[in-house]
């Protein structure tokens, strides 16, 4: 079996962050025997064709000098790209062309066609009506979360409706699209998953010493982009709050965005410079080594799909707050692996911060039990795949 994966976001290099959840799956699929070729955007610099550790990947360009290209691998993800950045939108047209294209050729050649995020639907939805190559598409949930109750609705509905499966990451997601006319016969349930052998548990001291953070101090980590949807001003606003209670506490804030600078001056103002630590974008080999460091894990979005930096935190035995929203009330259980919060407030964010910092072995026995959720549950990318390869085994045979 040859399947043609279609994203918008793949690795550029070896521990590149952008689509390495994607990048799993597809090693996980060539190690259970099937062929996997992955079309995706080039960016500066990039090979434009190379195997990746078995999965063959084809890259295309949209815009000459490639050094101008806008659209892919932008903080914040292209949704937010395409919503902040003109530029970014007056290449939309090239772009879905030269995607097109490339995609072409390569679905040709294969049994199957597998998108990721709607905008790589349409492509797989217009090369199934040229070729007639059975379609799935995996909704990771920005593409559906961002765009409700926009002009992009109308978009997203017509993909949704013309791909022939739909993997969603959640039954958050599952709903959303059922809600908006899919037929529930359509839609499968694929959770989201975590690379359980490279995110496990190491000892606590020596994660910090590799990365030079203090010992003395509790570690509250966060990583993703540093961008509205993800709550960050909500954080720093809860870490002035739990200031006044713990002094000895360190939020460090992995990963960058349009915010950075924003973020940065409010905690300038709320005088937590030496509370409140930058670290940029991190290549993903080191993010076990960060979540390992941590005594507490903090996702404070508006809206998630069924986010792999949790399950990464739990894999590691890293105790998590996160906002009660889509995946994350799927995946945290509220007293057990973690606590969850109400989005947009942050006293209520500090609230739960300070419940697990206040009592270490709390923090502890959830960050175990998070570890045996995973493994019990099946949250690894070895059982997604396995389920996966049972999906396209149906639609074949039809």
């Amino acid at each position: 079996m040859k399947v043609c994966m279609l994203t918008t976001s793949f690795p550029r290099y070896e521990g590149d962050f952008a689509g390495s959840f994607i990048y799993e799956l597809s090693q996980q699929l060539v190690a259970d025997g099937i062929s996997v070729q992955v079309v995706a955007p080039a960016d500066f610099g990039t090979p434009r064709d190379e195997f990746m550790r078995g999965v063959a990947v084809s890259r295309f360009k949209y815009t000459h000098p490639g050094k101008q290209q806008r659209i892919a691998y932008r903080d914040g993800g292209l949704p937010v790209t395409l919503q902040q950045d003109w530029r970014a939108k007056a290449q939309l047209l090239p772009f879905l062309l030269s995607f097109w294209s490339a995609a072409l050729s390569h679905c040709r050649k294969c049994d199957l066609v597998h998108a990721h995020w709607t905008l790589a639907g349409l492509i797989a939805v217009t090369q199934a009506s040229v070729m007639r190559k059975p379609t799935v598409l995996t909704a990771w949930g920005a593409d559906i979360n961002l765009t409700r109750g926009k002009v992009l609705d109308r978009f997203d509905w017509y993909v949704l409706q013309a791909i022939d499966r739909l993997s969603v990451v959640s039954d958050d997601l599952k709903d959303k699209v059922i809600e908006s006319g899919v037929c529930a016969e359509r839609v499968t349930v694929l959770p989201n998953a975590v690379n359980e052998t490279r995110f496990c548990p190491i000892d606590r001291i020596d994660a910090r010493h590799r990365l030079g953070l203090s010992s003395d101090c509790a570690l509250v980590l966060f990583v993703g982009s540093l961008v509205e949807r993800k709550g960050v001003l909500d954080l720093v606003e809860a870490m002035s709050h739990v200031s006044a209670q713990i002094s000895k506490v360190q939020l460090a804030l992995v990963g960058d965005g349009y915010l950075r600078e924003r973020l940065e001056d409010r905690v300038r103002e709320l005088g937590l410079e030496e509370m409140v630590l930058f670290f940029g974008s991190q290549p993903s080999g080191e993010i076990p080594v960060w979540m390992n460091a941590a005594d507490i894990f903090v996702l404070p979005s508006y809206s998630e799909g069924r986010p792999t930096v949790v399950l990464e935190a739990m894999a590691c035995e890293t105790a998590v707050v996160g906002t009660d929203v889509g995946g994350n009330r799927e995946l945290i259980r509220s007293g057990e692996t973690g606590l969850l919060a109400e989005a947009g407030n942050p006293l209520d964010l500090a609230e739960k911060l300070l419940i697990l910092l206040h009592d270490p072995a709390l923090c502890q026995c959830m960050g175990h039990q998070g570890r045996q959720a995973i493994l019990e549950e099946g949250f690894t990318w070895r059982d997604s795949a396995r389920k996966l390869k049972a999906i396209y085994a149906e639609m074949l045979a039809l």
